[in-house]
Formats: structure tokens, C-alpha cells, sequence
């Protein structure tokens, strides 16, 4: 597969460079690596195929494509280009992205194993959104045709594919809820509670204990919050000088989470 939609060659430069994660503090993180089949897919039980993990995955293996290592920073859907493939997330950390009327960059949501991506972006009635890399990742690849053609045909595939679809919207409408209504302040926390929830669940090896690796820029930070670069900062040190959280680079410490929940709104 080749053009703007085509996952990266496996053997593309720097496809195993893991992040370094400080020994002694979290586990440092394996390089993603690609199933042998089915069988051994590990989101098998969280993903959209989950009808049939324990059984009928000789389908869902004539199904799938290919499963491919895709390095960091790739875009695997460009924004206003229609994708002839849907992808589930077996390693790593994805990022939907959209650009703002004001041009700057937002990301919509992050993906992490056992997401599923690519089904409804980007359509005609729908914004344009774009699907990148934030992370090395690995991929398992489905034609879009063939897999609209199997939930037709497959009640239980197509339970799963709504379920799945609607826990997504509801994650983007908080998302976008907060944007329109919650501070600076509450958005960067609620930020941290949930990538540190849905690491904690999805990628154990970015967790250890009360501390959290964030594979991410700070203006990956700054547009998932929806902030200036300079806003961000002024947010964090206020939370590290309040005794909240404790960072140095891309390694943060809840040192209260009670109190974070707090400030993010949701307790």
C-alpha cells in the first residue's frame, strides 16, 4: 500500500525507537511488536472483534489484511482523504487530529490498544478529521469495504461496532463539553486523569505506580487541551506548586490525585 493513506514500511527509520523511560521509576517500554495470528492478538477481548475472541477467529483472521509496525509520526489517515481502511490499535498511542478555523492543530482524542480506528473519519457530512501516530504502533489493517460487508452479515460483529463507536462519540462529547465550558486549569487535569486511567488499563509499561511516562510533546499537550503552549506551562507549574502532580520531561508523579479529581470536576 503506497500514497497518503498507506501505513509505513516496518523496516522505515527509527520504526523500534522506544522512548527511554528512566529505570527504577516505570517499566520501561517494549518495542511494538505484531501478533502471529488471531489467537495471539493481544486486545482480542477489548477491540471490536471481541464477539469472537474465543471462538469463530478463523473469520475475523480471513477478515483482516495484514497486521504492520508503524513509526511515530506518521499520518495513517491525512485530514479530507477518504480512507479505504479501518485499523485496530494493537500497540502504541494514536492521535485524531483536526484543524481549527483559526488553522492551529486540535487533537480530538487519544487512541490506545484495543481502539478501533478509521470507521466513520472522514466522510462527506462529518469534519475532516485525521488519524496520526504519537508513538511507534502496530497496527492490525481491515478494508473498510469488506469489513462493512461482514457486519452486515454478523449481528454480534455489528453489536460490538455500535458499542464501540458509541463509547468513542461520548469520550469526544466530554472532550468537547469541556473545551467550550472548563478552564484551563480544569481541562489540563482532567487531561492527566485520563490518559493516566486509560494507560493504566491499555499500556501498563507507561505506568508504575502513582507515576505516569506521556509519550507526548508539549504541543501535543497544549492542542489536546486546546491551549497556548505558554498556557500550559503557567498550568502545570501552578499544579506542581500546589503539591498536585510532580513532573520532570515527560515523566509525572499524581503526588494527590484526590485533589486533581477535584480541580478536573470529577468528583
Amino acid at each position: 500500500m503506497r500514497g497518503k493513506d498507506a501505513l509505513a514500511d516496518s523496516t522505515a527509520p527509527g520504526h523500534d525507537a522506544s522512548p527511554a523511560i528512566p529505570s527504577g521509576r516505570v517499566v520501561a517500554q517494549h518495542k511494538p511488536v505484531v501478533p502471529m495470528g488471531c489467537s495471539d492478538c493481544p486486545v482480542r477481548h477489548t477491540t471490536v472483534c471481541r464477539p469472537h475472541a474465543d471462538r469463530n477467529l478463523a473469520a475475523v483472521q480471513r477478515l483482516k489484511m495484514e497486521d504492520r509496525i508503524v513509526r511515530a509520526r506518521y499520518k495513517v489517515i491525512d485530514e479530507g482523504v477518504s480512507s479505504d481502511y479501518v485499523y485496530n490499535v494493537l500497540d502504541g498511542w494514536l492521535a485524531v487530529v483536526a484543524t481549527a478555523p483559526s488553522g492551529h492543530r486540535q487533537i480530538l482524542d487519544i487512541l490506545m490498544p484495543g481502539a478501533f480506528a478509521g470507521f466513520d473519519m472522514p466522510r462527506p457530512d462529518s469534519p475532516q478529521y485525521g488519524l496520526e501516530t504519537l508513538t511507534n504502533a502496530s497496527l492490525c489493517v481491515f478494508s473498510k469495504h469488506d469489513f462493512r460487508d461482514a457486519v452486515r452479515q454478523d449481528m454480534l460483529l455489528l453489536d460490538s461496532l455500535a458499542a464501540t463507536l458509541a463509547h468513542q462519540r461520548d469520550r469526544l462529547l466530554i472532550r468537547v463539553d469541556l473545551m467550550g465550558r472548563g478552564g484551563a486549569r480544569q481541562r489540563v487535569a482532567f487531561l492527566l486523569l485520563d490518559l493516566f486511567d486509560q494507560a493504566l488499563t491499555y499500556s501498563p509499561a507507561y505506568v508504575d505506580g502513582t507515576n505516569l511516562y506521556l509519550p507526548l510533546t508539549q504541543n501535543d499537550l497544549a492542542d489536546a487541551c486546546g491551549l497556548t503552549n505558554v498556557r500550559l506551562n503557567h498550568v502545570l507549574r501552578a499544579l506542581q506548586r500546589d503539591g498536585i502532580i510532580d513532573y520532570h520531561g515527560k515523566m509525572f508523579e499524581f503526588t494527590d490525585r484526590r485533589e486533581l479529581e477535584h480541580v478536573a470536576g470529577v468528583r
